[in-house]
């Protein structure tokens, strides 16, 4: 059985990339705002949630306190994807989780283990 995964990155040429790399083990469905991707987490549940955090509009930690609320326990599915930390991204956040960080660019394996880490927690 594929996991389901869901991917939210305002760059779409992430999602289709992400998709391609984990098409043999997942059903991804890749989202551009942190909105859609609430609608998305309302209407099914995923195994693995990997959530850019620098996005226009709502970043990614405050995604991640939004689905904390509105479907609590989901959060735990989060992977972080981020080109780098800036001191605005509060930085101590990311020390007080235990939600993998995958940095930009990343590779195949890295990706995977991310995805293995989070689905089977």
């Amino acid at each position: 059985m594929k996991l389901a995964v869901l991917v939210v990155d305002d760059e779409k040429y992430m999602g289709r990339l992400i998709g391609r790399l984990l098409r043999q083990t997942a059903e991804v469905i890749a989202v551009t705002s942190a909105v859609e991707a609430l609608e998305a987490v309302e209407s099914r549940d995923f195994d693995v949630i990997l959530c850019d955090i620098h996005m226009p509009a709502t970043s990614g930690v405050e995604f991640y306190h939004q689905l904390a609320t509105t479907k609590p326990g989901s959060e735990g599915n989060v992977v972080f994807l981020t080109g780098g930390l800036f001191p605005e991204d509060n930085p101590e956040f990311f020390e007080e989780i235990d939600n993998p960080l995958i940095l930009k660019p990343f590779g195949l394996g890295e990706l995977k283990e991310a995805v293995n880490a989070v689905s089977s927690s």
